[in-house]
């Protein structure tokens, strides 16, 4: 039967293989329901056997991550195995040569060398020397730096550690997180190495096998405040955890023992010293050892974690990437609308002047004999639904026509052309339900002529409701009319870009015939692709103030209307879309920040002046 010191070992190397954080909260569970090490062994083996059968690879070996290019896998088994065979034929030799060796020591005496090893292994409490200081031998001190921890204090903190690189990346940003990692790999590695100190350990042996943990431990002591950094953190988040909660006391005292063991005689970095000064029979100190171990700093700027948590580290810096594209493009998009289809006065507000002739139009035709038009068009202005009318009254009249097949052209051979913008079909439901508005609208204005109802009415009505029946009509036909602005100026808008990026592919000749096609072919959808507006530098001729616009100028007009009309009512998403850059611009700076620390690199910031 095994020992409870191998168990221990074989628990150790259960417990860090890599699983998903699922398995591994399975394997916790397991921990948290028995004390006895030998059933610990039994179930996570057969939880283990279990996942295997399910994914043969979620249990394959790996090299830890944060070792990356820089670091090696340590010796295998049967490497160790070979060496302890070398090592017992070398003692069979040394038996031989035991005298010769004690006097080589006895000399080094003599000339100075000893000396120095003597006292060395003296003040760091490392060596222990036999008669004459002959043969120098590790210290039971240096053992009891291995087997100080007790079982429950080991579990407990490896349980820890396994969870803070499971969670910690969503709380700590790369320095803290990846000492933390670090200080893991070093502690798993340190716990495993009691088994050698069962009987005399050889320097070559335990100088093999201790070879990660030396390069971990290199790495942590030179992290400044790692200490700190660990203590602190670690046992904040396990106080947050309520399965660890509990253990909170064993996990303290358990970190406090492995932060300090520079602080307390003999040090650990003495204890290794020790190895290799009997080894090389010469004073080795920690300076050499670090040199040759050759280990990389922590990296301060992006998160080094087992496959697993990498994996979850990369969707999470995709989803920030995506985050920030989106919001890029609305910001673009959002200036776009602003430069192209709003007129802004010098005191940053929006200058509906366009309405002037528009309402103009409207006093003409239907109030012939009124000898007010200031008057009246400065009432219509101020009054939403009327203003609603008159609008929708012009874009039946003005702007439809396009809309409802052939329309009639002057091409730019100077000859008269009958062709389609449109498919019918496409903007058939905006169109209906406009008609429909301006049929109900009229109905309501006729019914009731000496209906008075400001904007500031609207306005109030809109963010709180209203108790009057002929209040809450008018805010339910403007909502709907502003609705379908923003609809028809949305689609439009696409349309337009479209023939923006046809005639970016003419200017850099890499016009497709499909491209090319679409300059006499009938718009038939708003998907977002390179085409022509057709015949979009052809005259227009009808009977309305667009005539003689081009087939251009006619769409890029009723688009900006139809968006100045949705501002002009409130509708929500344009209203939103035109006034909150700068709180976007404010979630791009935490946004930036935070892509720069689950990817490690910058994003790059476009200019959005």
């Amino acid at each position: 039967m095994k020992s409870r010191t191998e168990a221990h070992k074989e628990f150790a190397n259960l417990y860090r293989r890599p699983r998903s954080p699922e398995d591994q909260q399975k394997v916790d569970e397991i921990i948290s329901k028995t004390n006895d090490i030998f059933m610990r062994i039994e179930l996570i083996n057969k939880l283990d056997a279990e996942l295997k059968k399910g994914d043969p690879r979620k249990l394959d070996d790996y090299d830890s991550s944060s070792e990356r290019s820089h670091e090696k896998r340590s010796f295998s088994e049967e490497d160790f195995k070979n060496l302890e065979k070398e090592q017992k034929k070398k003692d069979k030799e040394q038996k031989k040569e035991e005298t010769l060796e004690e006097r080589s020591f006895s000399i080094m005496g003599l000339w100075g060398r000893g000396n120095a090893v003597t006292r060395f292994g003296k003040e760091s409490r490392t060596l222990e020397f036999g008669f004459l200081s002959r043969k120098p031998e590790i210290s039971e001190f240096v053992s009891r730096i291995f087997r100080t921890l007790n079982e429950e204090q080991i579990v407990a903190t490896l349980t820890a550690l396994k969870y803070c690189e499971q969670v910690g990346w969503k709380k700590w940003e790369p320095p803290v997180f990846n000492t933390i990692v670090n200080f893991s790999r070093f502690f798993s590695s340190f716990i495993s190495l009691d088994v050698l100190f069962r009987d005399k350990v050889s320097p070559e042996i335990f100088l093999a096998k201790s070879i990660k943990m030396q390069k971990y431990y290199a790495r942590h002591i030179n992290r400044e405040n790692a200490k700190n950094i660990v203590l602190d953190n670690v046992i904040e988040l396990v106080k947050e955890t309520k399965r660890l909660s509990s253990k909170a006391r064993d996990i303290a005292a358990c970190l406090s023992f492995c932060l300090s063991l520079e602080e307390r005689n003999p040090t650990l970095t003495n204890a290794i010293c020790a190895f290799y000064v009997i080894k090389e029979k010469r004073i080795v100190n920690w300076t050499e050892i670090e040199a040759g171990l050759n280990v990389a700093p922590i990296d301060m700027e992006r998160y080094i974690a087992s496959p697993n948590i990498e994996k979850l580290i990369a969707i999470e810096a995709l989803r920030l990437e995506n985050q920030l594209k989106e919001k890029l493009y609305h910001i673009q998009e959002s200036k776009d609308l602003k430069k192209r289809f709003f007129k802004i006065n010098k005191d940053g507000k929006v200058d509906y002047s366009f309405l002037n002739q528009i309402i103009e139009d409207e006093v003409k035709h239907y109030y012939p004999d009124n000898t007010k038009v200031p008057e009246t068009m400065s009432n219509i202005k101020s009054s939403p639904h009327i203003l609603l009318q008159v609008i929708l009254r012009d874009l039946y009249l003005s702007f439809f026509e396009l809309f409802d097949g052939f329309v009639k052209i002057l091409n730019t051979n100077g000859k008269e052309q009958e062709v389609k913008i449109f498919n019918p079909e496409l903007y058939n439901l905006e169109k209906e339900k406009i008609k429909a508005l301006l049929r109900n609208l009229d109905s309501f204005t006729r019914q009731y002529p000496n209906l008075t109802y400001s904007f500031q009415s609207f306005t109030r009505d809109r963010l709180q409701g209203s108790q009057d029946k002929l209040e809450n009509q008018i805010v339910r036909y403007i909502a709907e009319a502003s609705s379908t602005f923003a609809i028809m100026a949305r689609k439009l808008h696409v349309n337009l870009q479209n023939h923006t990026e046809a005639l970016k592919a003419n200017e850099k000749e890499e016009l497709t015939e499909k491209i090319i096609n679409s300059k006499t072919k009938e718009i038939e959808d708003c998907k977002i692709s390179a085409r022509y507006i057709p015949y979009f530098d052809s005259i227009l001729i009808n009977t309305n103030r667009t005539n003689n616009y081009t087939v251009l100028q006619f769409i890029e007009e009723l688009t900006r209307n139809l968006f100045n009309y949705a501002l002009i009512f409130h509708e929500k998403s344009i209203y939103n879309e035109l006034s909150s850059n700068k709180k976007i611009e404010g979630e791009l700076d935490i946004l930036y920040k935070r892509y720069k620390r689950f990817s490690g690199k910058e994003y790059p910031r476009p200019n959005l002046s």
